[in-house]
């Protein structure tokens, strides 16, 4: 096998191992990604979700620097809110609560919005084109790691290749 050969799945075998490990890694980011999710807004927070907001604080602080690495700096904004709500309480200050509104009990549709029955399915969007809550695109972990998976496939596929070609041409000469 030439040097260049090595070279080439030397190279696809470390990609390869860092592709190994970032698919052991995410199941426990997402774990910590969800039980982020799940603590209440900060508005909302009372002494009782405090056992929650350190639970979500402890479970981040176990991940590895290379598993923080898949979370986006947003997946941290709640709980560092949850945490400073719960200080707040505990020094006995009073929720900051926005005002609720009162649903108007027999809305108006309005003409070209999804509710008015003009839009036939749910494409994702809040209705100006945005991404809502039920999106994909408002996951925390990084979604364009996704293309560096499918370059290294292809690059071990590739390198598996030439592997194949090299051997079958030793063989052949034997």
């Amino acid at each position: 096998m030439s040097e260049d050969t090595q070279k080439i799945l030397s190279k696809a075998h470390e990609k390869l191992a860092g592709l190994k490990q970032q698919a052991t890694d995410q199941p426990d980011v997402k774990a910590v990604n969800d039980q982020i999710a799940a603590l209440p807004e900060a508005d909302r927070l009372t002494l009782e979700n405090k056992d929650a907001v350190e639970a979500a604080r402890k479970a981040y602080d176990s991940l590895s620097d290379a598993q923080r690495s898949y979370m986006s700096e947003d997946s941290l904004k709640a709980p560092e809110a949850a945490e400073a709500q719960i200080v707040k309480l505990e020094a006995g200050e009073t929720l900051d609560r926005a005002p609720t509104q009162t649903p108007d009990p027999t809305p108006t549709p309005q003409p070209g919005t999804p509710s008015s029955g003009t839009d036939s399915g749910s494409s994702g969007t809040t209705g100006n084109g945005t991404a809502g809550a039920g999106s994909n695109t408002n996951t925390s972990i990084t979604s364009g790691n996704s293309a560096a998976v499918w370059g290294s496939l292809a690059l071990v596929a590739v390198a598996a290749g030439i592997t194949g070609f090299f051997l079958s041409k030793q063989r052949n000469a034997k």
